[in-house]
């Protein structure tokens, strides 16, 4: 995150699990000092001060190749993969279009894992799904993911005409690039409905069970497992 600080400089924050290795010292020399990273140095984010002539040089190819290669480190893992599964198993159709992943604004320092726009049927008006992605095995599985989805169904609800304004735009620009498909409409109309699903994968077994108590505990929201059948006749 780049944004204009006090005294002409620009606050630069980025995850310290991202500066691993010699890349941190290589930022270092183009900044004020050395990197905030809060009391104690717990901050997730290291917050690097940086005066204006010295931006591009912090930004310069080498740097971001190697935090390209320290954020392909830390972001491939089973769960990542899972999700580009299902991004590519469920293309736009006339009732769900999964419209973005890892969601984030100015607002909400989380990240959802994808939103989709779905209707029950092609005369529906689309309203907003937020998707978290578990694995089976997930420990969060069967209590912390339905406070982790409710508060991000709860932040979309109110911010939702930012959503609605912003998820137009959007699903316009892939139409003119022709990412979708040739039957789906010009414009899209978003109703102000917001749901919320956990979708699970791998692991079916201890998914079956874990999501009996997620779905025990009364929280509203739907769990569907996936399964990855083999039918040999």
């Amino acid at each position: 995150r780049v944004a204009p600080s006090k005294g002409g400089m620009y606050s630069v924050q980025i995850h310290r699990r991202y500066l691993e290795g010699s890349v941190r010292g290589h930022l270092e020399q183009y900044c004020l000092g050395e990197p905030f990273v809060g009391q104690g140095g717990k901050a997730p984010n290291a917050r690097f001060y940086v005066e204006p002539e010295w931006l591009r040089h912090f930004f310069q190819r080498r740097h971001l190749e190697a935090l390209a290669r320290n954020i392909a480190k830390v972001n491939y893992s089973e769960e990542i993969a899972f999700e580009q599964v299902l991004m590519t198993d469920n293309p736009p159709t006339d009732t769900l279009i999964i419209i973005d992943r890892q969601i984030g604004d100015h607002a909400f320092k989380r990240q959802m894992d994808l939103l989709a726009l779905t209707r029950r049927t092609t005369a529906g008006r689309f309203h907003f799904l937020v998707i978290e992605v578990k694995l089976g095995n997930s420990p969060e599985l069967q209590e912390t993911v339905g406070a982790q989805i409710g508060e991000y169904v709860a932040h979309v609800r109110k911010h939702i005409d930012d959503y609605v304004a912003c998820y137009r735009q959007n699903y316009r620009q892939k139409k003119r690039m022709k990412l979708l498909p040739d039957n789906l409409p010009d414009e899209v109309d978003i109703d102000p409905h917001v749901r919320g699903l956990v979708v699970t994968g791998g692991y079916s077994q201890q998914a079956e069970r874990s999501a009996e108590i997620l779905e025990g505990h009364g929280l509203g929201i739907r769990v569907q497992v996936t399964k990855n059948t083999i039918n040999p006749y």
